[in-house]
C-alpha cells in the first residue's frame, strides 16, 4: 500500500505487502522487497531493500547501499555514499552508485541500525550486527557484534529480546 500523500517516482520497484507512509518519498530506480515498511519522512533514491525491511522516520539514503532482508533501520538513521562531500562532483561517479556497479554501504541480513546512527561509505554491517543509537559507524561491522557509540564492538547481547522492553512498565511514575 501507497499512501497517497507519498511520492514514489515510476523508477521505483515495490514488492508484494510493502507499506509505504505519508510523505515519504522514494524515487530514482529504488527496489524495495516484499512486506517492507517505509516511515513517514524516509527519503529514498536508488538504493535496493530485501524483504521485511523496516524503515524509519526521517531516513536519508541516497544511491549506493545494499540492505539484505530482515533489517531494522530506525529514525533519523543517515547513510552516506560520499566520503569527500564538496560541492564540485569531480571524482565521484553517481552513475556508477546509480546503477549497482558498485556500494557505498552493504547492510547484511537481520541487522539492525539504531535511532540516529551515521554510516560513512565503505561500512559494511554483518549478519545480524547492530550499530547503536547515535553511533558513528566508520568501520565494518562483523557479524553478530555491535557497534557501540563510544566505537567500542561488542557482541550482540544474547539477552537483547527480553531487554527490548525493560522500561515499560504497567505502573505510573515508575522511573528506572
Amino acid at each position: 500500500m501507497i499512501h497517497p500523500l507519498a511520492f514514489v517516482d515510476a523508477s521505483v520497484t515495490v514488492g508484494e505487502g510493502t507499506v509505504i507512509r505519508q510523505f515519504a518519498s522514494v524515487t530514482g530506480g529504488t527496489v524495495l522487497g516484499r512486506d517492507c515498511k517505509v516511515s513517514p519522512f524516509a527519503m529514498l533514491h536508488g538504493s535496493t531493500y530485501g524483504d521485511r525491511v523496516v524503515i524509519g522516520a526521517g531516513v536519508a539514503c541516497g544511491p549506493g547501499f545494499l540492505v539484505g532482508s530482515d533489517v531494522h533501520i530506525c529514525p533519523q538513521v543517515l547513510l552516506s555514499n560520499d566520503a569527500w562531500p564538496f560541492a564540485s562532483k569531480e571524482g565521484f561517479d553517481y552513475g556508477r552508485l546509480q546503477s549497482g556497479d558498485g556500494y557505498a554501504v552493504i547492510i547484511d541480513d537481520g541487522a539492525f541500525i539504531g535511532a540516529g546512527a551515521k554510516i560513512m561509505p565503505g561500512v559494511r554491517v554483518g549478519r545480524g550486527a547492530g550499530i547503536a543509537a547515535n553511533a558513528v559507524a566508520n568501520r565494518n561491522v562483523p557479524a553478530g557484534m555491535l557497534l557501540r557509540r563510544c566505537g567500542a564492538l561488542s557482541p550482540v547481547p544474547v539477552d537483547w529480546a527480553e531487554r527490548r522492553m525493560r522500561f515499560a512498565r504497567k505502573e505510573a511514575g515508575n522511573t528506572v
